[in-house]
């Protein structure tokens, strides 16, 4: 262990019944064999801790132990056989550990057993009867997040009656609802997520006294006719449920998951006033929002709607509802203004707001500054125009501000800097004017920079170079914000973020606007960005010396502008590099090699008349002289080659042009050598006539012969 907590095993503690070492970050390495010494430990919970290693063999010859924990921990191998032979344990808990092979069928051996965890492991296998033969008394069962298969006789009658049963993502054998699940009476809390079921919906499940049932990532389709009513948890997302799939709602409904479906009614007449959550993105859902819907659903706190054909007005009293924190009306049919909020008195409790992709338009109204809590705001990819309302600065918890792909003009806000917290500020493809403003090198905490597509004028501020957030990146968004996602452009596309890998790109882009001056050196200081991108621009001067600096970077992209000067070697200290374009300026010199540059075609150096080296044609001068041998033989020994064929060439076409004039001159001064000459050539030409007149006459003698 990294630290010890005593040598239990050299003192007199054998008549220990409780060991309770629980959510301790000093404590790890092995569990100890010596733990099988305390034969009247009845409590042993070593949960939450950083123990690795197998499960020790000696924990089997705990006879009187009731509770074994030890989940939450980094424990691999497989589970011990001599587990089973705690005769009295009421409790064994190991989920959430790096466990492998199968489930001992001795577990299924003990008798007083209550609660069984193994969840979150790594275990697989086929379990039959004979895994659960004597749990008669089990109350809760969870196997799920493993790689488990359920083998069972159809008429199999379990010997439990369990409360809670977790089998995510366990197979079960059959593709339609395992029948044995009906002889569950006592049943509250229902898992059997990922699990291959398709069919339609049981109508017996409203028998039992369910609390929460998840069936998400099935093949489930159909109507659902009805529901337990003493349901409060209930997903069904990722399934094949069409039409208006839900007759009624239980009363008691609190959080209800429908997305991926292909659900295309209205259903928001039937949902019950205690519902605090509702996801119904990616259906076909059309029509508008119900404009008292504040009236329907007061409680709500989340509503995730993006991805349908909602069409219409967002109504004004969806800002009234007190407790609404996420709000996703992304990838719709929505038009007209944002509506104003009122506040009647209160600042509203949104967290996140996405409006984006939708055909909304119209100014911001100066309301946007109640939304206080605001950590996630995205307008992006609609028709919103005019300047920023000052007023938004009074959203200082923002993360991610996205305005991009609208019609925002203006100058950027100097009093943007006053976002402190803002980790993303994406104002791609409007109409913004003027110099970036100095006041955004403030915004210590900032990893994405986007002000591509723009009309910028002016310098990039050197002080761009002292954003800490793009140097030492602190990772980590709100890990409630588990819904949002943003579209990004780095290595020449567009590509779509989530909230959980956000945090793993850092990237500037001031492409498209017209920015003058030259590249700061500074920027070569932020180590931590992946693209930079300041492309199609009016950029003159070198390519900072010290470019190498970006160790992380894997898209650089200086194309379009009127950069002059070498590439500075450093960018072959650019490992991770896997785009690059330097196109279309006016640098000259060699192109430096190594590492990742050899991997680049000619298309990244195009429209640089005066570069010269691998991989463009163009060669530096000195490079003939200066060539080491290749891998097939010397330089120097084909160039040899080639100069003795060049004489060879000229030897010969001299000796045959010698050769026909001497003969010409002969037949021209020797009257007696012409006339023999002619003689010879006639007589030729009347034995090759001869010859292919015998030849004509043979061959039309052989096809009459056999022709016919």
């Amino acid at each position: 262990m990294s630290r010890s907590y005593g040598n239990l095993s050299g003192c007199a503690m054998y008549n220990l019944e409780m060991l309770i070492l629980r959510a301790n970050r000093f404590i790890s390495g092995y569990l100890p064999d010596w733990l099988g010494l305390f034969k009247r430990l009845k409590y042993l919970d070593l949960s939450a801790n950083s123990f690795s290693g197998s499960i020790p063999q000696s924990l089997g010859t705990l006879s009187a132990l009731e509770v074994l924990r030890i989940n939450v921990n980094q424990l691999n191998g497989t589970i011990p056989v001599s587990l089973g032979q705690l005769s009295s344990l009421m409790i064994l808990d190991i989920s959430y550990n790096q466990l492998t092979g199968t489930i001992p069928v001795s577990l299924g051996q003990l008798s007083n057993l209550k609660i069984l965890d193994l969840s979150s492991n790594h275990l697989e296998g086929v379990l039959t009867e004979a895994n659960f033969a004597n749990l008669t008394i089990l109350e809760e069962l969870s196997i799920d997040s493993n790689l488990l298969t359920l083998k069972v006789i159809s008429d199999w009658m379990p010997p439990f009656q369990v409360k809670s049963l977790l089998m995510g993502s366990c197979k079960i054998g059959t593709t339609g609802f395992p029948q044995w699940l009906r002889t569950q009476k006592k049943v509250s809390f229902l898992d059997i997520s990922n699990a291959s079921i398709s069919g339609t919906f049981p109508q017996w499940l409203d028998e039992m006294p369910l609390v929460t049932l998840d069936l998400s990532h099935n093949l489930i389709g159909g109507p659902i006719q009805k529901l337990p009513p003493t349901l409060k948890t209930l997903d069904l997302s990722h399934n094949n449920l069409i039409g208006g799939p839900i007759q009624k709602l239980p009363p008691t409904l609190k959080e209800l998951y429908l997305s991926h479906n292909l659900i295309g009614r209205p259903i928001f007449q039937k949902l019950p006033p205690t519902l605090k959550e509702l996801d119904l993105s990616n259906n076909l859902i059309s029509g508008p929002l119900p404009q008292n819907i504040s009236e329907m659903v007061p409680s709500l706190g989340t509503l995730l709607l993006a991805g349908n054909l909602i069409s219409g007005l967002i109504p004004c009293s969806l800002w009234e509802i007190p407790a609404l924190q996420d709000l996703d009306l992304s990838k719709n049919k929505l038009f007209g203004n944002l509506p104003h909020f009122k506040g009647w008195g209160a600042p509203s409790a949104l967290r996140v707001m996405r409006l984006s992709s939708n055909k909304l338009s119209g100014i911001l109204p100066s309301s946007i500054g109640n939304f206080a809590s605001l950590g996630w705001l995205h307008l992006n990819n609609n028709s919103f125009h005019g300047e920023l309302p000052s007023t938004l600065r009074n959203c200082t918890s923002l993360m991610v501000l996205d305005l991009g792909e609208n019609r925002f003009s203006g100058s950027i806000p100097t009093w943007i800097g006053d976002l402190f917290y803002l980790k993303v500020l994406r104002l791609h493809k409007n109409m913004f004017i003027d110099n970036i403003p100095s006041q955004l090198c403030q915004m210590l905490f900032l990893q994405i920079m986007d002000f591509g597509n723009n009309h910028l004028t002016g310098p990039i501020p050197r002080c761009l170079g002292k954003l800490s957030g793009m140097i030492l990146y602190a990772k980590g968004y709100d890990e409630r914000l588990v819904h949002t996602s943003m579209m990004q452009g780095i290595k020449g596309s567009e590509r779509e973020f989530t909230s959980w890998t956000l945090e793993l790109l850092v990237n500037m882009d001031l492409s498209m606007n017209n920015l003058v001056g030259s590249i700061p050196k500074e920027i070569t200081n932020l180590s931590g960005l992946c693209g930079l991108n300041l492309s199609h621009n009016n950029l003159i001067g070198k390519i900072p010396e010290k470019i190498g600096g970006l160790k992380s970077l894997e898209s650089l992209d200086f194309s379009k502008n009127q950069l002059v000067g070498i590439i500075p070697q450093s960018i072959s200290e650019l490992n991770f590099l896997s785009r690059l374009n330097l196109s279309y300026n006016n640098l000259s010199g060699r192109i430096p090699t190594g590492n990742q540059l050899q991997t680049f075609t000619s298309s990244s150096y195009l429209g640089n008349s005066e570069l010269c080296g691998d991989p463009l044609p163009r060669k530096c001068r000195g490079d003939e002289k200066s060539q080491p041998p290749t891998a097939t033989g010397h330089g120097e020994e084909h160039e040899e080659d080639d100069f003795e064929k060049v004489w060879l060439y000229v030897a010969i076409m001299s000796g045959y042009a010698t050769g026909l004039w001497g003969f010409v001159g002969v037949l021209l001064l020797k009257k007696s050598w012409r006339h023999a000459y002619f003689r010879f050539v006639v007589m030729v030409k009347d034995k090759v006539l001869l010859a292919i007149a015998l030849g004509v006459a043979r061959l039309k003698n052989y096809i009459d012969q056999f022709g016919g």
